[in-house]
C-alpha cells in the first residue's frame, strides 16, 4: 500500500492477505479492508485494519459472510457493509462492525439484493446508489434501471426506504421530479 504525500508515493507495510474486490473505510486513523476475493477467486471474510500512524496491519474479526464488491460506509463510529457478491448471486445482507468491540451485528437487509453499488453518508443517513442485481451469473434487473436506483438507510429506522425520487437524474445538479 502507498500514500500520496508531497507529490510522492511512499511505500507502506503490505497487507496481511492478498486480495481484490474488497472494500476500504477509514475510521479513527485506521483503514479497514473488508472482504473481497483471493487468488483462487473465492469470496473471503477477512478483515484487516491498517494503523496509519504506526504503519502496521492488524487482523480483525472476519465478516459474518464471505463477500466481494460490497459497499461500505462509516456512521456513528460503526462500519456498515451493504450487499455484495457471494460467488453465485448478489446479496441483500447488511452488517455493522463495531471497532471498539471488534464485532459484527446483523442489520435490516437491503430491499433488493445488490452488488457493485456505492454508498455515501449525508445528514445522519446512508445512501446506497446504483449497483446491480445478479442471480446465478445472470443479470436480473435491467442494467439501466439497476444503476439509477437510490436507497436511503437510517440506522434508527425500522426499514430501508426507497429515496422518493427513485432514480438518479441523467444530468448532474437536477433530480427527477416525482410524478
Amino acid at each position: 500500500m502507498a500514500c500520496l504525500s508531497a507529490d510522492e508515493w511512499v511505500k507502506k507495510a503490505d497487507m496481511l492477505n492478498q486480495r481484490v474486490a474488497f472494500g476500504a473505510v477509514e475510521l479513527d486513523g485506521n483503514i479497514y479492508c473488508i472482504g473481497g476475493q483471493n487468488k483462487a477467486v473465492a469470496r473471503i471474510s477477512l478483515m484487516e485494519a491498517f494503523d496509519l500512524i504506526n504503519n502496521k496491519w492488524e487482523q480483525k474479526t472476519d465478516t459474518i459472510t464471505p463477500r466481494a464488491i460490497s459497499a461500505f460506509a462509516d456512521l456513528n463510529r460503526k462500519i456498515y457493509a451493504f450487499g455484495g457478491w457471494d460467488g453465485n448471486k448478489s446479496t441483500s445482507d447488511v452488517y455493522a462492525y463495531d471497532p471498539i468491540n471488534d464485532s459484527w451485528e446483523k442489520k435490516r437487509d437491503l430491499l433488493v439484493a445488490r452488488d457493485t453499488g456505492s454508498v455515501c453518508f449525508y445528514g445522519g443517513k446512508i445512501y446506497y446508489i446504483g449497483g446491480t442485481h445478479w442471480w446465478d451469473g445472470l443479470l436480473i434487473a435491467n442494467m439501466r434501471d439497476s444503476l439509477g436506483v437510490v436507497y436511503e438507510y437510517a440506522p434508527d429506522d425500522i426499514n430501508f426506504s426507497v429515496f422518493p425520487q427513485d432514480k438518479l437524474s441523467s444530468t448532474w445538479g437536477n433530480i427527477k421530479s416525482v410524478k
